[in-house]
């Protein structure tokens, strides 16, 4: 099986796959990666209701106190205290945060249990193909009350029903038609093996892997390899179901800036490969994909984290102007880069800047609304992550501080939860400069 890089093969870490709220608030759904296995825990308004009055010494909190989160704001509601370990910190300011640690509190004698998972590198590790990756073995559990007013699971036997909802979880999206004219090459999910895999956005998915070429069944059978593997190794760029036309976008871009060889001037990503979910013929209108094969960059380093006095200075300077060559080679070509921000640029272990996502859309902040897909809106967002890598301490700030303090909800306790315990550094908007911020400067 595949580990994530870097983890130990003992380690009891919960990897999120998958976090959904029903549209009633009234269930939550978690989906987590242990030790290859897959754990798929539903907290149910009913069954904690139930399990509570089932119960006639139990004299906690009603279930109706789950943590539910609306649209934009969250209401904190826990069947439980939070666990000690989060009480006073920053994740009991996040509900959803909070929510998903009390739905794994009662699940650490069951990680305990879990066979261990050989060690990278190791004679016996086996490398999982995306397909299996994404449908591997899962345990189905539901949360209900205890006796002493604590959350409590409950295993489910498996059923198609609950296996279904793993596959629908796989990241696929119905292929545009303009894709198909792309001279990219197609391969199924069976096809590719899982090299690592690493949190993104707030979830865990496969980031490296690697082009597979299969022996027959009796070469397998009789203690061969089974599988002979290519040599490079292919950064896997999942896609967003919600996004469709962002995956066009990336795609006729990346496949735009390769026909003009601009990736000759610029460090830029290739693309690589589709990578389809179930077979089907090329021109199927059912087929879909569930990511793409791009250039793989060594060890990458967001940017953002860059953005310090403490960097050499000469590599600060050496960067900034790598960035601006990059958008002027681009709009030289008649591209417009679009998301433009320090976090879509990476620094590879040799310290050379690579820029990075052709999908389009804008992070508020970076680029003024009105600008957006525009290249006078690249400039604006480059123009800001110069100045930052040229004077880091008068033209970032951090709002960090403000955020953990505070106790009031965020708009995105999501995102909010994502950003705790990170550094972060993006551009500040019109109602930073309000407070003494330059629009010009970036957020740490």
């Amino acid at each position: 099986m595949t580990r994530t890089k870097g983890s130990q093969a003992t380690a009891n870490e919960a990897h999120v796959l998958n976090f959904s709220l029903g549209n009633e608030n009234d269930h939550c759904t978690l989906t987590v990666l242990v030790k290859d296995f897959r754990f798929n825990i539903v907290a149910d308004a009913r069954d904690l209701l139930k399990s509570t009055f089932d119960d006639p010494d139990f004299k906690g909190s009603s279930p109706q106190n789950l943590a539910s989160p609306g649209q934009g704001t969250a209401q904190k509601r826990t069947p439980s205290p939070l666990p000690p370990s989060l009480k006073g910190t920053e994740l009991e300011k996040d509900p959803k945060t909070a929510l998903r640690e009390w739905m794994l509190s009662p699940f650490s004698g069951v990680f305990d249990r879990l066979d261990p998972v050989p060690e990278i590198g190791g004679a016996k590790v086996y490398r999982q193909t995306l397909q299996e990756w994404y449908s591997g073995p899962t345990y189905f559990y539901k949360l209900i009350i205890g006796g002493d007013g604590k959350a409590a699971q409950q295993q489910l036997e498996t059923s198609p029903e609950l296996e279904e909802k793993i596959v629908k979880m796989a990241p696929r999206i119905k292929v545009p038609k303009a894709i198909y004219k792309l001279d990219i090459p197609w391969y199924e999910a069976s096809e590719i093996e899982v090299v690592a895999a690493g949190d993104h956005y707030g979830l865990h998915a496969p980031t490296e892997v690697m082009i597979c070429k299969k022996t027959s069944d009796n070469e397998r059978e009789n203690g061969g390899e089974g599988r002979k593997d290519l040599d490079t190794i292919y950064f896997f760029k999942q896609v967003d179901a919600s996004q469709t036309a962002s995956t066009k976008r990336e795609l006729e871009s990346l496949k735009d800036i390769e026909a003009k060889g601009l990736h000759h001037q610029i460090n830029v990503p290739v693309v690589r490969g589709l990578v389809r979910w179930y077979g089907g013929s090329r021109g199927s209108s059912g087929n879909q994909i569930m990511g793409f094969l791009q250039t793989a960059i060594k060890n990458p380093t967001p940017l953002t984290r860059m953005l310090d006095s403490d960097v050499v200075e000469e590599k600060r300077e050496e960067w900034a102007n790598q960035a601006e060559e990059a958008v002027r080679v681009l709009h030289d070509a008649g591209i417009v880069w679009c998301d433009a921000k320090a976090d879509n640029f990476m620094v590879d272990k040799d310290g050379k800047l690579w820029i990075i996502d052709f999908g389009g859309s804008y992070t508020e902040g970076w680029v003024d609304p009105d600008l957006v897909e525009t290249e006078e809106g690249d400039d604006m967002g480059v123009d800001k992550i110069v100045g930052a890598l040229r004077d880091p301490e008068n033209m970032t700030y951090d709002p960090d501080a403000s955020m953990i303090n505070t106790s009031e909800a965020t708009e995105d306790g999501e995102e909010a939860g994502n950003q705790v315990g990170k550094r972060r550094r993006e551009a500040s908007t019109e109602a930073d400069s309000k407070k003494g911020c330059s629009p010009k400067k970036a957020r740490l």
